[in-house]
């Protein structure tokens, strides 16, 4: 009778899944929430590993220019991907995937995501043949305009790593008919600019992270700090990445600080602002160099970890977010975009941070992005901290901590204080 009822749940709300992409994403949460109470109570076949087949094809533009670089995926139904790049003549083979039905999609940056219709892969087949065409993206704009509005400057301190001082003003701004509160400008005290730059993408209101900005300030950075406006719905990363880059207009052009030196600007987020500065890092070439602190690298792995890995919960509300992007075998354009992973020979230069014992994000995320920029040649440090968990102490600061901010400070100043006297 439960399971009846569960799957009937699931026809019901199919027909109103097709009318809007909030009921889809209903749906998507009431059919995982149902297949993954089935797999509970009669367990899971996980595939035959001898049971593998192949396909493989070209990516080109609309024009039919093969697009060197760009990433073809299949996905299981619990997250584990199956990826190559394509090579200077736009083509690609993936190899022992095993036997299901997939939709394929292809992602370059600057070009929007592609799927194709479900195909299915046989056990000792090949399949030629899957070929895409991807379409230019749009470059996104964002332009500035009179509603910038900048409060009266307040001298602030931090007392780690030692007593740091600044010069703060809070702004705001509109942008989609939403008013962007709670933002945040520090310029340093008592020293002569201009001075590189950092945008710090916070997970929350950028005051509560006050003490995290004004270190950096202290060593001669600009700090721009922005946290997720909380009227924007949560899943709506590309809002809030639209909502950061106008803030980052409005520096350019000199009106959040004159000691600013938008030629020479680096970017951080951490935790769930990470999607919103890899989103950021696919729409901009502004900055130089790019800080992930316990960030998210990868949107099939967290799938994967949050639902079959023992021991491990993605807490509310994300949980109910990834649940609404679908299975991944079917709708893997949910899940790239927000995977950094899949185009990291796109990244600047990177730091990831990650706390090992983190049961928020796990640390396995920033390993598989370092994993993938060895790969590709492309330059990096990776920094565990095996005492730290998802958030870093700079309330109450430890050793770690300390070392993570040297760490931090040391990457930026190496890409955009070089050649400074």
């Amino acid at each position: 009778m439960v399971v009846a009822g569960l799957l009937g749940a699931v026809l019901l709300v199919l027909p109103l899944a097709l009318r809007s992409p909030q009921m889809h994403a209903l749906y998507n949460v009431a059919e995982h929430k149902a297949i993954v109470q089935w797999e509970n109570w009669f367990g899971y076949q996980e595939p035959d590993p001898g049971r593998v087949g192949s396909f493989e094809g070209t990516v080109r533009d609309v024009e039919g220019r093969p697009l060197p670089g760009a990433t073809v995926l299949v996905a299981t139904k619990r997250g584990v991907t199956y990826a190559a790049g394509t090579d200077a003549q736009g083509h690609y083979r993936i190899d022992r995937v095993p036997e299901g039905k997939y939709v394929p999609i292809a992602a370059k940056r600057s070009y929007d995501e592609r799927t194709l219709k479900p195909i299915r892969i046989k056990s000792g087949q090949h399949r030629p043949g899957v070929d895409f065409a991807l379409l230019r993206t749009p470059p996104l704009s964002i332009a500035t305009d009179d509603s910038l509005h900048i409060g009266e400057p307040e001298r602030v301190w931090a007392s780690f790593p030692e007593s740091a001082h600044a010069t703060r003003r809070e702004f705001s701004f509109e942008n989609d008919g939403y008013l962007i509160t709670g933002c945040l400008v520090y310029e340093p005290v008592e020293m002569q600019g201009p001075f590189p730059t950092l945008v710090m993408l916070y997970p929350g209101p950028a005051l509560k992270w006050e003490k995290a900005s004004i270190p950096f300030v202290a060593q001669g950075y600009v700090v721009v700090a922005v946290g997720p406006l909380a009227d924007r719905a949560k899943g709506d990363i590309e809002g809030h990445v639209r909502d950061a880059l106008k803030a980052v207009a409005f520096l350019k052009e000199g009106q959040l600080s004159e000691q600013a030196d938008t030629t020479r600007m680096g970017i951080l987020g951490g935790s769930f602002s990470s999607p919103i500065l890899f989103r950021a890092l696919r729409h901009s070439d502004d900055f130089a160099a790019a800080v992930s602190v316990g960030g998210v690298s990868d949107v099939f792995l967290v799938l994967y970890d949050t639902y079959y890995q023992e021991g491990y919960q993605l807490r509310p509300p994300f949980d109910l977010i990834l649940m609404s992007l679908g299975r991944p075998n079917r709708h893997p354009e949910n899940y790239v975009p927000n995977s950094p992973v899949f185009y990291a020979a796109d990244l600047p230069p990177l730091c990831l941070i990650h706390g090992v014992q983190d049961t928020t994000v796990l640390a396995d995320q920033s390993i598989r992005l370092a994993d993938q920029l060895e790969a590709l040649g492309k330059p990096y440090e990776l920094h565990l901290y095996p005492g730290t968990g998802h958030y870093p102490g700079v309330e109450d600061p430890t050793p770690e901590t300390a070392d993570m901010f040297e760490k931090i400070l040391g990457f930026f100043d190496r890409y955009l204080k070089a050649g400074d006297s």
